[in-house]
């Protein structure tokens, strides 16, 4: 049989498809093109309806405005027909009623033979499709009034259509029952009064109440119930019987319909809402129905409430106080930065994935409050800098992640409305931390390794905030559980070896995908834990030997930038600074456009945070490091404020300039230079150099090579120095290191007379051959004279004088400033009267005003004396925490001490030292 519209084409009818209650669907073979499709066209009985024949037409331009891949498009419309038609692709397929039907019939004989309908997971995929193109029409304003297995079908290679939208429409649209479309075509089978499939139908259109998207949602509720048990939740013999039985129709869980499948409690709970009702109790939209899908298919877990913290009831807490929160020590030397924290830490630890749920209002003038995930224990140091915070403001409104002290995501500016009750929900899954406010998600953050084993904990500054009960709940591990799930388990229950062999496994098994990566790094990962709870040194140090082979295993993969994270990691454990700083700078230098780079970032960011707090000198190592290659990071107010700290705390080198109103580059650079002098690092100063600073921080890093003692490198480097007079000043400093000190200081007299040329280069001088000890013939009236006239080289003038035991000369210089009445220990005079002391009137006497400096966690070197002579300070212990150029200082210091109390060999012993620690620099970069 052929149909023919026009003299160009023609349909050839092969076979019929199905029947419905308007149309025919029979496959049939484009003359033209050759093509196999679907040709739908209205029964001949009904042709003469001009309204049924309307409604006929209005399915294909329906259909034909969607486009979706799990809707079946519309190829042509013949609407000036006899017979009206429309063709559509032909399918080769089951229909998922007959998938169900199949299955149903082989588990009832026990024998799930079905690929499809015997696997819950790959149904549950087929329904996530129709289900994307259910939220696809509802957004377009369509509804499709009749969702069944009959209408979707699964083709060979994994389509997903949906078929016949005949009964399709507007959103709001008023509706017409079949009864009054079909007239008097009674003979015909009608569906019932109302549009759509009985058993299917949502009650609310069974009352005769307008279809909407929640009509919808119901009808896919019972395709997903039908999906779990291969039943229909509800049968109903009539639709006059459902208007009187509906109240009385129950749920039954599907476990108990089919208790042999492979059932998840997660899916059950996503039929039932579907199926409530009351249509405002089932999901909003077909999209939330889809978040809730998705999380089922990825793996993610159920879950289980299992207690509520009450901020009312003590007995939840472990710990509620008002704490005194230091912050960023190591860089004020004193506790000049510190915050009162209200604290409250819940009694017991959750382990594994957790939600928390609660209610928060937090007024306009609050601070803000916080919600902290910690791992220490109440009773140990640092309970604040050991977990995430997630931290909410309120004007404007924001949240930001910090990992202890350290920011590591800000989500600012937040299209949530203010100063009213917003719903939290924080989700801890594996190494994910998801933070949703009213039901949006606003903050993803991926950790490195696992969190481990939680307590929660209430952080705020004051009052002016409400939380409600705060809901924990446990999550479970589904079908889809990652494969890292397993080790990650051992690794927080500290099982150490299991960890090791089975991430091994994993990354010997998925060596070419990102699965694999990560165990490779998270074995390095558990070799440095399983280390850290060793007792003999030896075998920590064979642990981190391992871990460091780990690492290396992630060369040359799209992994590598962890590799050098990994290793920054050990070195972090071993305390070997330098190391750590040279594993992240060559990461920083190789890979700074890598899609892992962001984890490095982080890493310093939170490194810079928790050392700045107690450690000094890997604090001074981590902001250079971050100053020099990540200046962004300085955009957040945390680290604006390390800068400010550091400019405002950082001891003053006498032979650098300090401009103020610099722009921010510039103050990074000048900071950066003045850090890479005092941590001894001349390579970073000749980095410096060749970025072309301004002529300020440019000179200062000649005179910081110098005091290292690289005039070499000066030498070869100073055709940068712009400034005709400048560079002469750094030659003839470079002269002191070639011909000798005292004639350089000669020199540089004849060349710039008079003390107002007593610039930082003849300080320089000076200083280098009072440190150097070459001053039998340094002395002139030309120098006391400059020594009386300039206070800025009057401390050198104090110290040469009493080194070459000119004791009238140097008292008249003390006496000349009044420092015999001085008491301030932060001046640089301070330990020269304690030594002048010595011989003025006796050892006690000195001893006796140097101990009346300030006690701090880490002294100026103007107070190294003192603390040496009060036993503050041990040469072993303090060594270790010391800067190159501060035990130089106090060498330099107890050097003049000894001579000035007669002992000859101990000052000898201090200037042997002195020249020991210069020459590890040399030593340390191989330098001739």
């Amino acid at each position: 049989m052929s149909l023919r519209f026009d003299h160009s084409s023609s349909y050839q009818i092969l076979r019929s498809l199905g029947k419905g209650g308007m149309g025919e669907v029979l496959l049939a073979q484009e003359g033209v093109s050759g093509r196999l499709v679907a040709l739908k066209r209205m029964r001949a009985e009904l042709k003469d309806s001009a309204v049924l024949r309307e409604r006929f037409l209005r399915e294909a331009r329906v259909t034909a405005t969607l486009t979706h891949p799990s809707i079946i498009p519309v190829f042509n419309i013949y609407a000036d027909q006899a017979i009206p038609y429309f063709t559509m692709p032909y399918v080769e397929g089951e229909t998922l009623k007959k998938i169900l039907k199949t299955a149903f019939e082989e588990e009832k004989i026990a024998e799930p033979k079905h690929p499809i309908g015997s696997s819950i997971m790959a149904l549950t995929r087929i329904f996530l499709s129709v289900c994307e193109a259910i939220a696809y029409t509802h957004s377009k304003g369509i509804l499709h009034r009749d969702l069944k297995p009959d209408n979707i079908i699964v083709g060979k290679y994994g389509e997903v259509l949906i078929l016949d939208w005949g009964l399709a429409d507007f959103i709001g649209q008023e509706e017409t029952s079949f009864s009054e479309l079909m007239g008097n075509y009674q003979n015909l089978t009608r569906p019932g009064k109302v549009p759509g499939t009985l058993n299917y139908l949502a009650p609310e259109r069974a009352k005769g109440e307008q279809s909407t998207p929640l009509s919808d949602i119901y009808s896919l509720g019972v395709i997903l119930y039908q999906i779990l048990t291969l039943r229909l939740p509800f049968y109903r013999s009539s639709l006059r019987s459902f208007r009187k039985t509906m109240h009385l129709e129950k749920w039954i869980n599907p476990t108990e319909i089919a208790p042999y499948r492979d059932i998840s409690v997660h899916l059950s709970d996503i039929a039932k809402r579907c199926l409530q009702p009351i249509a405002s109790d089932r999901f909003e939209s077909v999209d939330d129905m889809i978040v809730e899908l998705k999380k089922f298919i990825e793996g993610k877990p159920e879950w289980v409430l299992t207690s509520e913290l009450d901020i009312n009831c003590k007995q939840d807490w472990a710990f509620q106080e008002n704490i005194l929160f230091t912050k960023h020590l190591a860089i004020t030397r004193s506790p000049e930065v510190m915050e009162w924290l209200q604290l409250m830490l819940s009694k017991d630890s959750f382990n594994g994935n957790i939600r928390v749920e609660t209610e928060i209002y937090i007024q306009s003038h609050s601070v803000g409050m916080g919600l902290l995930f910690t791992t220490t224990e109440v009773n140990k140091r640092g309970i604040l800098r050991e977990g995430y915070t997630i931290w909410f403001n309120q004007s404007p409104m924001s949240c930001r992640l910090f990992y202890g002290s350290a920011e590591v995501m800000t989500v600012n500016d937040l299209d949530i409305p203010q100063n009213i009750a917003l719903s939290l929900q924080i989700d801890k899954m594996d190494n994910h931390l998801y933070v949703y406010l009213n039901h949006t998600l606003i903050c993803h953050y991926i950790s490195l390794i696992p969190l481990p084993t939680t307590q929660i904990a209430l952080v705020s500054y004051d009052n002016y905030f409400t939380v409600s009960n705060i809901r924990i709940s446990l999550g479970s591990q589904n079908a889809m559980i990652n494969c890292l799930a397993i080790p990650d388990a051992f690794l927080s229950n500290k099982n150490y070896s299991k960890a090791l062999l089975e991430y091994r496994r994993i990354g010997n098994s998925f060596s070419g995908r990102m699965e694999g990566r990560e165990a490779l790094f998270r074995a390095g990962i558990t070799l440095i834990k399983y280390a850290t709870v060793q007792k003999k040194s030896s075998e920590r140090e064979r642990l981190y030997l391992f871990a460091l082979d780990e690492f290396s295993k992630l060369r040359h993969t799209p992994g590598a930038p962890l590799e050098y994270l990994g290793k920054s990691l050990v070195y972090k454990e071993t305390q070997e600074i330098e190391e750590e700083i040279k594993c992240l700078e060559i990461c920083i230098r190789k890979y700074s456009k890598h899609p892992l780079f962001k984890m490095i970032v982080e890493q310093i960011m939170m490194r810079l945070h928790q050392t700045s707090s107690y450690k000094r000198i890997p604090a001074y190592h981590f902001a250079l490091l971050a100053l020099r290659h990540l200046p962004k990071l300085f955009t957040s107010s945390e680290n604006k404020r390390i800068v400010t700290l550091l400019n405002q705390y950082l001891e003053p080198i006498p032979f650098f300039i300090h401009l103020d109103n610099q722009d921010k580059m510039t103050k990074y650079s000048d900071l950066s230079c003045q850090l890479a002098f005092w941590l001894a690092k001349p390579i970073t100063l000749i980095e410096i150099l060749e970025n072309t600073p301004p002529l300020f921080i440019l000179t200062n890093a000649f005179f910081g090579l110098l005091a290292m003692g690289f005039d070499h490198w000066v030498g070869e480097n100073l055709h940068l120095c712009s400034d005709p007079v400048e560079a002469e000043k750094i030659q003839i400093a470079c002269l002191g290191h070639k011909k000798g000190f005292p004639l350089a200081i000669q020199t540089y007299l004849t060349q710039f007379p008079g003390a107002k040329n007593a610039s930082r280069a003849l300080y320089y001088l000076l200083d280098q051959t009072i440190l150097k000890n070459k001053i039998e013939s340094l002395y002139s009236e030309e120098l006391f004279e400059l020594f009386i006239q300039n206070q800025q080289l009057a401390p050198l003038g104090v110290e040469l004088l009493l080194l070459q035991n000119r004791w009238s000369a140097a008292e008249k210089l003390i006496t000349y400033y009044h420092l015999e009445d001085l008491q301030d220990d932060s001046s640089v005079f301070y330990p020269l009267i304690g030594c002048w002391l010595c011989y003025k009137q006796s050892e006690a006497k000195a001893i006796s005003y140097l101990k009346g400096a300030i006690d701090a966690p880490f002294p100026t070197s103007k107070l190294l004396l003192s603390y040496f002579l009060q036993g503050k300070i041990t040469n072993k212990a303090w060594s270790q925490t010391a800067l190159t150029w501060e035990k130089i200082s106090l060498f330099r210091q107890l050097r003049l001490f000894f001579h000035c109390t007669g002992n000859q060999k101990k000052a000898k012993l201090y200037s042997n030292r002195i020249h020991k620690e210069i020459r590890s620099i040399h030593v340390k970069y191989h330098y001739p």
